[in-house]
Protein backbone atom coordinates (compact mmCIF):
# COMPACT_ATOMS: atom_id res chain seq x y z
CA UNK A 1 0.00 0.00 0.00
CA UNK A 2 1.27 3.57 -1.09
CA UNK A 3 2.24 5.61 2.37
CA UNK A 4 0.07 8.37 2.75
CA UNK A 5 1.79 12.27 2.56
CA UNK A 6 0.35 15.02 4.09
CA UNK A 7 0.28 17.81 2.19
CA UNK A 8 -0.42 20.60 4.73
CA UNK A 9 2.52 23.46 4.94
CA UNK A 10 4.95 23.65 8.38
CA UNK A 11 3.36 26.75 9.49
CA UNK A 12 -0.37 24.94 9.76
CA UNK A 13 -2.57 25.45 12.69
CA UNK A 14 -3.84 22.75 15.21
CA UNK A 15 -7.32 23.56 13.64
CA UNK A 16 -6.12 23.08 10.14
CA UNK A 17 -4.33 19.79 10.83
CA UNK A 18 -7.32 18.93 12.61
CA UNK A 19 -9.98 19.76 10.23
CA UNK A 20 -7.47 18.02 7.07
CA UNK A 21 -7.52 14.75 9.60
CA UNK A 22 -11.27 14.89 9.54
CA UNK A 23 -12.58 15.67 5.86
CA UNK A 24 -9.50 13.11 4.46
CA UNK A 25 -10.99 10.71 2.57
CA UNK A 26 -7.70 8.02 2.29
CA UNK A 27 -8.84 6.37 5.58
CA UNK A 28 -12.36 4.90 3.86
CA UNK A 29 -10.83 4.83 0.48
CA UNK A 30 -7.51 3.70 0.55
CA UNK A 31 -8.07 -0.04 -0.41
CA UNK A 32 -10.17 1.08 -3.55
CA UNK A 33 -7.02 3.63 -4.35
CA UNK A 34 -4.59 0.86 -4.06
CA UNK A 35 -6.95 -1.04 -6.14
CA UNK A 36 -6.80 0.75 -9.28
CA UNK A 37 -3.12 1.31 -8.68
CA UNK A 38 -2.95 -2.41 -8.95
CA UNK A 39 -5.71 -2.53 -11.76
CA UNK A 40 -3.39 -0.33 -14.02
CA UNK A 41 -0.72 -2.78 -13.68
CA UNK A 42 -2.29 -5.71 -14.27
CA UNK A 43 -5.87 -5.11 -14.97
CA UNK A 44 -8.28 -8.33 -14.74
CA UNK A 45 -10.54 -9.66 -18.16
CA UNK A 46 -13.59 -7.24 -17.51
CA UNK A 47 -11.31 -3.93 -17.66
CA UNK A 48 -9.04 -5.03 -21.06
CA UNK A 49 -10.80 -3.32 -23.45
CA UNK A 50 -11.19 0.06 -21.41
CA UNK A 51 -7.69 -0.55 -20.70
CA UNK A 52 -7.29 -0.96 -24.94
CA UNK A 53 -9.36 2.37 -25.25
CA UNK A 54 -6.98 4.45 -22.55
CA UNK A 55 -3.91 3.86 -23.91
CA UNK A 56 -5.00 4.15 -27.66
CA UNK A 57 -4.57 1.01 -29.24
CA UNK A 58 -8.25 0.67 -30.43
CA UNK A 59 -6.90 0.02 -34.32
CA UNK A 60 -4.81 -2.66 -33.37
CA UNK A 61 -7.05 -4.64 -32.09
CA UNK A 62 -8.92 -6.49 -35.22
CA UNK A 63 -4.67 -7.34 -35.60
CA UNK A 64 -3.52 -8.86 -32.51
CA UNK A 65 -5.32 -11.82 -31.08
CA UNK A 66 -3.40 -11.76 -27.91
CA UNK A 67 -4.86 -8.69 -25.98
CA UNK A 68 -2.45 -9.41 -22.79
CA UNK A 69 0.65 -8.69 -25.37
CA UNK A 70 -0.91 -5.73 -26.59
CA UNK A 71 -1.23 -3.80 -23.97
CA UNK A 72 1.87 -4.43 -22.43
CA UNK A 73 3.63 -3.92 -25.92
CA UNK A 74 1.60 -1.69 -27.81
CA UNK A 75 2.83 1.63 -26.26
CA UNK A 76 6.19 0.41 -27.12
CA UNK A 77 4.90 0.18 -30.58
CA UNK A 78 3.93 3.75 -30.84
CA UNK A 79 6.36 4.76 -30.08
CA UNK A 80 8.41 3.84 -33.14
CA UNK A 81 5.25 3.96 -35.29
CA UNK A 82 6.92 4.37 -38.83
CA UNK A 83 10.23 2.68 -38.64
CA UNK A 84 11.58 -0.95 -39.20
CA UNK A 85 11.43 -1.45 -35.42
CA UNK A 86 7.62 -1.06 -34.91
CA UNK A 87 7.24 -3.86 -37.96
CA UNK A 88 9.34 -6.47 -36.42
CA UNK A 89 7.58 -5.70 -33.15
CA UNK A 90 4.18 -6.54 -34.41
CA UNK A 91 5.21 -9.12 -36.45
CA UNK A 92 6.49 -11.33 -33.15
CA UNK A 93 2.93 -10.86 -31.85
CA UNK A 94 1.84 -12.99 -34.52
CA UNK A 95 4.69 -15.50 -33.87
CA UNK A 96 6.20 -14.30 -37.34
CA UNK A 97 9.90 -12.43 -38.34
CA UNK A 98 10.75 -11.06 -41.89
CA UNK A 99 13.12 -8.69 -43.62
CA UNK A 100 12.00 -5.91 -45.19
CA UNK A 101 12.88 -4.89 -48.78
CA UNK A 102 11.88 -1.26 -50.11
CA UNK A 103 11.72 -0.75 -54.07
CA UNK A 104 15.00 0.88 -55.76
CA UNK A 105 14.52 4.74 -56.17
CA UNK A 106 14.80 4.49 -59.51
CA UNK A 107 11.50 3.17 -59.58
CA UNK A 108 8.41 5.00 -59.91
CA UNK A 109 6.82 3.37 -57.07
CA UNK A 110 9.78 3.80 -55.01
CA UNK A 111 7.95 3.98 -52.05
CA UNK A 112 6.75 0.02 -52.32
CA UNK A 113 7.77 -2.44 -49.37
CA UNK A 114 8.06 -6.03 -49.99
CA UNK A 115 7.88 -8.93 -46.80
CA UNK A 116 10.11 -11.19 -46.70
CA UNK A 117 9.18 -14.07 -44.20
CA UNK A 118 11.06 -16.07 -42.17
CA UNK A 119 8.69 -19.38 -42.19
CA UNK A 120 5.68 -20.54 -44.55
CA UNK A 121 2.35 -18.97 -42.95
CA UNK A 122 0.44 -21.19 -40.46
CA UNK A 123 -2.78 -20.25 -42.38
CA UNK A 124 -4.31 -18.05 -44.75
CA UNK A 125 -6.85 -16.63 -42.40
CA UNK A 126 -6.71 -15.17 -40.46
CA UNK A 127 -2.80 -14.77 -40.25
CA UNK A 128 -2.18 -12.95 -44.06
CA UNK A 129 -5.01 -10.24 -42.90
CA UNK A 130 -3.40 -9.82 -39.52
CA UNK A 131 -0.29 -9.23 -41.25
CA UNK A 132 -1.60 -6.97 -43.24
CA UNK A 133 -3.30 -5.09 -41.06
CA UNK A 134 -0.35 -4.68 -38.76
CA UNK A 135 2.21 -3.62 -42.37
CA UNK A 136 -0.51 -1.10 -43.00
CA UNK A 137 -0.50 0.30 -39.29
CA UNK A 138 3.42 0.12 -38.80
CA UNK A 139 4.73 1.46 -42.23
CA UNK A 140 5.11 5.37 -42.31
CA UNK A 141 2.18 7.01 -43.97
CA UNK A 142 4.20 7.27 -47.62
CA UNK A 143 4.87 3.57 -47.75
CA UNK A 144 3.08 0.79 -49.43
CA UNK A 145 2.61 -2.62 -48.61
CA UNK A 146 3.14 -4.54 -51.97
CA UNK A 147 4.01 -8.68 -50.87
CA UNK A 148 5.06 -10.71 -48.87
CA UNK A 149 6.21 -14.16 -49.97
CA UNK A 150 8.22 -16.96 -48.55
CA UNK A 151 9.55 -20.12 -50.52
CA UNK A 152 8.53 -18.93 -54.17
CA UNK A 153 9.95 -15.89 -55.02
CA UNK A 154 9.36 -14.61 -59.11
CA UNK A 155 10.14 -10.93 -59.67
CA UNK A 156 8.94 -8.67 -62.44
CA UNK A 157 11.10 -7.72 -65.57
CA UNK A 158 12.91 -4.84 -65.21
CA UNK A 159 14.73 -3.45 -68.37
CA UNK A 160 18.37 -3.97 -68.00
CA UNK A 161 18.56 -5.10 -64.20
CA UNK A 162 17.21 -8.98 -64.95
CA UNK A 163 17.65 -11.75 -66.78
CA UNK A 164 14.32 -12.34 -68.56
CA UNK A 165 14.90 -16.53 -67.71
CA UNK A 166 14.99 -15.49 -63.92
CA UNK A 167 11.73 -12.84 -64.21
CA UNK A 168 8.39 -12.52 -65.25
CA UNK A 169 6.87 -10.29 -68.05
CA UNK A 170 4.05 -8.71 -65.91
CA UNK A 171 4.79 -8.57 -62.31
CA UNK A 172 6.02 -10.00 -59.16
CA UNK A 173 4.71 -13.96 -58.55
CA UNK A 174 1.51 -14.20 -55.99
CA UNK A 175 -2.23 -14.04 -55.75
CA UNK A 176 -4.26 -11.81 -53.64
CA UNK A 177 -6.87 -12.74 -51.03
CA UNK A 178 -8.75 -9.14 -51.73
CA UNK A 179 -9.40 -6.95 -54.01
CA UNK A 180 -8.54 -3.68 -51.55
CA UNK A 181 -6.22 -3.15 -49.22
CA UNK A 182 -7.76 -3.03 -45.73
CA UNK A 183 -4.79 -0.75 -43.97
CA UNK A 184 -7.31 2.37 -43.02
CA UNK A 185 -5.08 4.56 -44.78
CA UNK A 186 -5.50 2.65 -48.30
CA UNK A 187 -8.83 2.44 -49.03
CA UNK A 188 -9.27 1.78 -52.42
CA UNK A 189 -5.89 0.75 -52.99
CA UNK A 190 -5.10 -2.65 -54.37
CA UNK A 191 -4.34 -5.28 -51.72
CA UNK A 192 -0.60 -6.74 -51.18
CA UNK A 193 0.27 -9.76 -52.92
CA UNK A 194 0.87 -13.27 -51.26
CA UNK A 195 3.54 -15.86 -52.68
CA UNK A 196 4.09 -18.85 -51.02
CA UNK A 197 5.76 -22.45 -52.08
CA UNK A 198 6.26 -25.63 -50.73
CA UNK A 199 8.17 -28.66 -51.80
CA UNK A 200 7.07 -32.30 -51.67
CA UNK A 201 9.69 -35.16 -52.21
CA UNK A 202 9.06 -39.25 -53.12
CA UNK A 203 12.03 -40.63 -52.98
CA UNK A 204 11.44 -44.55 -53.49
CA UNK A 205 12.96 -47.34 -56.15
CA UNK A 206 10.97 -48.09 -58.77
CA UNK A 207 8.53 -50.97 -58.40
CA UNK A 208 8.28 -53.92 -60.64
CA UNK A 209 4.36 -53.68 -60.74
CA UNK A 210 4.55 -49.82 -61.82
CA UNK A 211 6.65 -50.47 -64.65
CA UNK A 212 5.39 -53.57 -65.66
CA UNK A 213 2.04 -51.64 -65.65
CA UNK A 214 3.37 -48.88 -68.28
CA UNK A 215 4.83 -51.61 -70.12
CA UNK A 216 8.61 -50.67 -69.72
CA UNK A 217 9.73 -53.78 -67.16
CA UNK A 218 12.83 -55.87 -67.84
CA UNK A 219 14.33 -58.01 -65.92
CA UNK A 220 17.62 -57.18 -63.95
CA UNK A 221 20.22 -60.34 -64.15
CA UNK A 222 23.93 -60.41 -65.04
CA UNK A 223 25.96 -60.27 -68.47
CA UNK A 224 24.28 -58.31 -71.70
CA UNK A 225 20.51 -59.01 -72.19
CA UNK A 226 19.43 -59.90 -75.86
CA UNK A 227 17.40 -57.61 -78.01
CA UNK A 228 14.16 -59.96 -77.99
CA UNK A 229 14.01 -59.12 -74.26
CA UNK A 230 13.91 -55.48 -74.46
CA UNK A 231 10.10 -55.37 -74.58
CA UNK A 232 10.09 -51.47 -74.44
CA UNK A 233 9.99 -49.04 -77.55
CA UNK A 234 13.36 -47.98 -78.62
CA UNK A 235 14.53 -45.77 -81.53
CA UNK A 236 18.19 -44.86 -82.59
CA UNK A 237 21.17 -46.88 -80.80
CA UNK A 238 20.07 -47.55 -76.86
CA UNK A 239 22.60 -49.69 -76.59
CA UNK A 240 26.59 -50.23 -76.63
CA UNK A 241 28.32 -53.24 -76.96
CA UNK A 242 30.59 -52.26 -73.78
CA UNK A 243 27.32 -51.44 -71.48
CA UNK A 244 26.49 -53.57 -69.01
CA UNK A 245 23.24 -55.30 -68.45
CA UNK A 246 22.08 -52.73 -65.59
CA UNK A 247 23.34 -50.15 -67.61
CA UNK A 248 21.15 -51.04 -70.72
CA UNK A 249 18.04 -52.25 -68.51
CA UNK A 250 18.32 -48.27 -67.06
CA UNK A 251 18.59 -46.66 -70.20
CA UNK A 252 15.61 -48.41 -71.76
CA UNK A 253 13.44 -47.89 -68.93
CA UNK A 254 14.32 -45.11 -68.64
CA UNK A 255 14.50 -43.56 -72.09
CA UNK A 256 10.93 -45.03 -72.74
CA UNK A 257 9.70 -42.96 -69.77
CA UNK A 258 11.51 -39.53 -70.50
CA UNK A 259 9.14 -36.64 -71.68
CA UNK A 260 6.14 -39.17 -71.33
CA UNK A 261 2.85 -37.36 -70.58
CA UNK A 262 1.88 -37.55 -66.88
CA UNK A 263 0.00 -36.03 -64.74
CA UNK A 264 0.18 -35.73 -60.52
CA UNK A 265 -3.49 -37.00 -59.12
CA UNK A 266 -4.18 -35.65 -55.77
CA UNK A 267 -6.88 -37.42 -53.88
CA UNK A 268 -8.65 -37.21 -50.32
CA UNK A 269 -11.11 -38.76 -48.28
CA UNK A 270 -13.87 -37.71 -50.61
CA UNK A 271 -12.11 -38.28 -54.18
CA UNK A 272 -10.31 -36.80 -56.57
CA UNK A 273 -9.34 -33.09 -56.05
CA UNK A 274 -7.37 -32.53 -59.32
CA UNK A 275 -4.24 -33.31 -61.34
CA UNK A 276 -1.38 -31.77 -62.23
CA UNK A 277 0.61 -31.63 -65.25
CA UNK A 278 3.93 -33.10 -64.72
CA UNK A 279 7.28 -32.88 -66.67
CA UNK A 280 9.08 -37.33 -66.92
CA UNK A 281 13.13 -36.70 -67.24
CA UNK A 282 15.78 -39.58 -67.04
CA UNK A 283 18.17 -37.91 -65.02
CA UNK A 284 21.58 -39.13 -63.20
CA UNK A 285 23.34 -37.39 -60.13
CA UNK A 286 25.52 -35.01 -61.36
CA UNK A 287 27.10 -31.79 -59.72
CA UNK A 288 26.36 -28.61 -60.54
CA UNK A 289 23.48 -30.37 -61.97
CA UNK A 290 20.05 -28.67 -62.82
CA UNK A 291 17.64 -30.05 -60.09
CA UNK A 292 18.56 -30.29 -56.59
CA UNK A 293 16.66 -32.97 -55.14
CA UNK A 294 16.56 -35.27 -52.34
CA UNK A 295 19.72 -33.48 -51.13
CA UNK A 296 22.00 -33.87 -54.53
CA UNK A 297 22.32 -32.63 -58.04
CA UNK A 298 20.78 -33.85 -61.13
CA UNK A 299 20.96 -33.30 -64.84
CA UNK A 300 18.96 -34.78 -67.66
CA UNK A 301 20.78 -38.01 -68.93
CA UNK A 302 19.50 -40.39 -71.31
CA UNK A 303 22.88 -42.30 -71.59
CA UNK A 304 23.22 -43.42 -68.31
CA UNK A 305 20.49 -42.39 -66.32
CA UNK A 306 20.14 -44.00 -62.82
CA UNK A 307 16.50 -42.43 -62.29
CA UNK A 308 13.50 -41.42 -63.42
CA UNK A 309 12.45 -37.48 -62.13
CA UNK A 310 8.72 -36.54 -62.13
CA UNK A 311 8.06 -33.03 -61.50
CA UNK A 312 5.14 -30.75 -60.85
CA UNK A 313 4.29 -27.55 -59.70
CA UNK A 314 0.84 -26.16 -59.09
CA UNK A 315 -0.44 -22.47 -59.84
CA UNK A 316 -1.54 -20.51 -57.03
CA UNK A 317 -5.16 -21.97 -55.59
CA UNK A 318 -5.21 -24.85 -57.72
CA UNK A 319 -6.71 -27.53 -55.00
CA UNK A 320 -8.38 -24.70 -53.28
CA UNK A 321 -12.11 -25.34 -53.97
CA UNK A 322 -14.53 -23.13 -54.94
CA UNK A 323 -14.32 -19.38 -53.59
CA UNK A 324 -16.55 -20.03 -50.86
CA UNK A 325 -15.38 -23.02 -49.58
CA UNK A 326 -11.87 -24.06 -47.49
CA UNK A 327 -9.67 -25.33 -48.63
CA UNK A 328 -9.01 -29.24 -49.32
CA UNK A 329 -6.37 -31.28 -48.04
CA UNK A 330 -4.71 -34.07 -50.15
CA UNK A 331 -4.36 -37.59 -48.19
CA UNK A 332 -2.99 -39.59 -51.24
CA UNK A 333 -1.08 -38.32 -54.66
CA UNK A 334 0.74 -40.42 -57.21
CA UNK A 335 1.04 -40.38 -60.62
CA UNK A 336 -1.38 -41.09 -63.64
CA UNK A 337 0.43 -41.49 -67.25
CA UNK A 338 -0.97 -41.04 -70.78
CA UNK A 339 -4.17 -39.76 -69.91
CA UNK A 340 -5.37 -36.61 -72.01
CA UNK A 341 -7.40 -34.36 -71.63
CA UNK A 342 -11.35 -34.50 -72.47
CA UNK A 343 -12.60 -31.90 -75.50
CA UNK A 344 -12.71 -28.62 -74.92
CA UNK A 345 -10.23 -28.23 -73.04
CA UNK A 346 -6.69 -27.81 -74.62
CA UNK A 347 -4.33 -29.99 -74.57
CA UNK A 348 -1.46 -28.40 -72.83
CA UNK A 349 -3.80 -26.96 -69.74
CA UNK A 350 -1.70 -27.17 -66.53
CA UNK A 351 -4.29 -28.20 -64.19
CA UNK A 352 -7.14 -30.58 -64.95
CA UNK A 353 -9.79 -31.16 -62.42
CA UNK A 354 -11.20 -34.44 -61.28
CA UNK A 355 -13.15 -35.14 -64.54
CA UNK A 356 -11.01 -33.62 -66.77
CA UNK A 357 -8.86 -36.36 -68.12
CA UNK A 358 -9.68 -39.47 -70.42
CA UNK A 359 -7.94 -42.71 -70.39
CA UNK A 360 -4.65 -43.36 -67.99
CA UNK A 361 -2.45 -46.29 -66.91
CA UNK A 362 -3.69 -47.48 -63.43
CA UNK A 363 -1.34 -50.38 -61.82
CA UNK A 364 -4.38 -53.32 -61.29
CA UNK A 365 -5.16 -54.59 -58.37
CA UNK A 366 -3.66 -57.74 -59.45
CA UNK A 367 0.00 -57.10 -57.42
CA UNK A 368 -1.92 -57.16 -53.98
CA UNK A 369 -3.16 -54.88 -51.33
CA UNK A 370 0.01 -55.72 -49.21
CA UNK A 371 1.88 -53.07 -50.62
CA UNK A 372 -0.48 -50.19 -49.51
CA UNK A 373 -1.54 -50.61 -46.33
CA UNK A 374 -3.66 -47.55 -46.98
CA UNK A 375 -5.83 -48.29 -49.10
CA UNK A 376 -9.17 -49.15 -47.73
CA UNK A 377 -10.91 -51.63 -50.76
CA UNK A 378 -7.73 -53.69 -51.73
CA UNK A 379 -9.72 -54.66 -55.09
CA UNK A 380 -9.13 -51.35 -56.30
CA UNK A 381 -6.40 -49.99 -59.02
CA UNK A 382 -4.06 -47.67 -58.11
CA UNK A 383 -1.89 -45.09 -59.43
CA UNK A 384 1.76 -45.31 -60.15
CA UNK A 385 3.78 -44.66 -57.09
CA UNK A 386 1.16 -43.87 -55.10
CA UNK A 387 1.87 -42.73 -51.40
CA UNK A 388 0.19 -41.06 -48.45
CA UNK A 389 0.92 -37.06 -48.50
CA UNK A 390 -0.81 -33.92 -45.87
CA UNK A 391 -1.11 -31.68 -48.41
CA UNK A 392 -3.23 -28.36 -47.65
CA UNK A 393 -3.90 -26.80 -50.86
CA UNK A 394 -4.58 -22.79 -50.67
CA UNK A 395 -4.94 -19.52 -53.03
CA UNK A 396 -1.40 -17.80 -52.18
CA UNK A 397 0.90 -21.40 -52.73
CA UNK A 398 2.34 -23.10 -55.11
CA UNK A 399 3.16 -26.77 -54.33
CA UNK A 400 6.47 -28.14 -55.87
CA UNK A 401 6.17 -32.10 -55.90
CA UNK A 402 8.49 -34.11 -57.34
CA UNK A 403 8.79 -38.07 -57.66
CA UNK A 404 12.10 -39.73 -57.76
CA UNK A 405 12.11 -43.10 -59.00
CA UNK A 406 15.49 -45.02 -58.67
CA UNK A 407 15.83 -47.74 -61.14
Amino acid sequence: MTAHVEVLPGNATDFELALAAVLDPHARLADAVEAIRVADQAPPVPFLPFRVWELGLGELTPYVPNVFALISEGVRWQRVRGTRAAIDRALTWLGYAGALEWQPTRRRWWNGVQLALDRFRDAEEPDLDRIEGLMGLSLPFRSDFLRGFRGYDVRAAETGWTRTSACMLSDWSGARLHQAAIAPHRQGASAPKWSFGREWLVDQAAAEPDLSALGVWIEPGGGSPLWSSLTVPWSGDISHWTDSADVIRRRAIATALDGRRCWVRFEDDDGTIGHARARVRAVAAQVGGEYRVAGQDWTCRTDSPTAVLVSALTRFGDGFGDSAGAGRTATRMGLLFDAEPVAPLKPAIPWAGPDDLAGGTMVPSSIGPGALPWFDSPESDRLVAETACTIPFGRTVREQVRFLLRL
